[in-house]
């Protein structure tokens, strides 16, 4: 059966994930720290799925945002761009599929070869944008088969609600 809401208990075993990968994170410890933001991205997976309605997936999903923009910055802090974009556009195509009547596909789906195959196929460059409070990123992605990322200058805190 699908529920509407969580118990307190609930709440705070799903949210140990994201606090341990920030306390990781902060110290440092980055292989401890991204297994932790794995682990909470498939809690939320879990949780999103258990939700009754849209307006439930919505607000949880608007709460767990943070967990993506964190994990993002963190790995593209450790040099793992190409993984950040997976995780970024995922994050993105997940909630789209939802709204469409899909079922969102697995992380791994998302893959920047699939991105560089378009850009080569079409003779197009393919950008993509993720935007933060700390720090905001542009990939992009060129015919040729190249793949840069970029950070957004900002002259102050990207309000991103």
């Amino acid at each position: 059966m699908r529920r509407s809401c969580c118990s307190a208990p609930e709440i705070l075993e799903r949210s140990l994930p994201e606090f341990y990968a920030s306390l990781y994170a902060s110290q440092k410890q980055f292989p401890q720290a991204n297994s932790e933001y794995e682990r909470g991205l498939e809690v939320i997976e879990k949780v999103r799925s258990s939700l009754i309605n849209d307006d439930s997936r919505l607000t949880y999903y608007n709460l767990q945002i943070r967990v993506f923009k964190d994990y993002v910055d963190l790995l593209v802090s450790e040099g793992h761009e190409d993984v950040a974009l997976q995780v970024a556009e995922y994050s993105r195509s997940r909630v789209l599929a939802e709204k469409l009547g899909l079922q969102p596909g697995a992380i791994q789906q998302v893959r920047l070869d699939t991105f560089k195959t378009y850009a080569r196929q079409s003779g197009q460059i393919v950008l993509s944008f993720w935007l933060a409070p700390r720090r905001s990123f542009v990939w992009v992605i060129k015919p040729a088969m190249e793949a840069a990322i970029r950070c957004l200058q900002c002259s102050g805190p990207v309000n991103t609600d």
